[in-house]
């Protein structure tokens, strides 16, 4: 198992969330702000701590809609869940603990896809999740990471 390549494939994948979320806010605020919104918004699905920039963000408002976007979208379901496995594969491996959010939104989430992620099974996943990303974040995405 690489576990170079898993980190790629889930920077791949928290990146082209991003760039859909960020483009799903652009309809109902200014770019800056769909920016910080969308980064919030990744960084709560993939189980990462509140960043200090996003303090004044209302993050109950922010996790909300971004709850509301993964139930609707069953494809952006699958890669929370599978890269929220990820995560938790490449931190046993540091012997790292994550935040007790990645447990919560495994539980929340996970029951539909039981099956955890293969090297191949993941590239797979965010490769067709990339491909719903809009063309100007694809071409940023492929020259970033050779994708």
């Amino acid at each position: 198992m690489s576990h170079r390549q898993f980190k790629r494939f889930l920077a791949i994948a928290k990146l082209s969330v991003f760039a859909n979320f960020r483009v799903y806010k652009q309809h109902v605020t200014s770019d800056d702000e769909a920016n910080l919104i969308a980064a919030a918004a990744t960084n709560y699905l993939f189980g990462e701590e509140v960043d200090e920039k996003h303090q004044a963000l209302d993050m109950h408002a922010v996790n909300s809609d971004a709850s509301t976007w993964v139930f609707n979208d069953p494809l952006l379901r699958e890669l929370v869940v599978q890269s929220l496995r990820v995560r938790l594969m490449l931190h046993y491996f540091k012997r790292e603990r994550l935040n007790s959010r990645v447990s919560v939104l495994l539980k929340r989430f996970g029951k539909e896809f039981p099956h955890a992620p293969t090297l191949e099974t993941y590239e797979v996943l965010v490769q067709k999740y990339f491909n719903s990303v809009d063309a100007a974040s694809q071409e940023q995405l492929r020259l970033r990471f050779d994708f």
